[in-house]
């Protein structure tokens, strides 16, 4: 009998080292888009945690193409 492999859940939320984590980026972009709002992160205390749907969201809207060397990132 085959038993089928099973996966973890999707996070509801991730803290910034999961966040960072789950889109391959250091902590760095995903602090600065938090304070510039392009991210949004809700708070348990003085946790920052970022929802699922909001992080994947921020990640379709970074640019498709590479920057040219000298643009500023968004």
């Amino acid at each position: 009998m085959i038993v089928p492999r099973q996966t973890a859940p999707t996070p509801i939320a991730y803290n910034l080292d999961g966040a960072a984590i789950a889109v391959g980026l250091s902590i760095f972009p995903i602090k600065l888009a938090v304070s510039n709002g392009s991210l949004t992160a809700r708070y348990y205390g003085t946790k920052p945690l970022i929802g699922h749907a909001e992080l994947l969201e921020w990640f379709e809207n970074l640019p498709l193409d590479k920057l040219a060397p000298g643009e500023p990132r968004p």
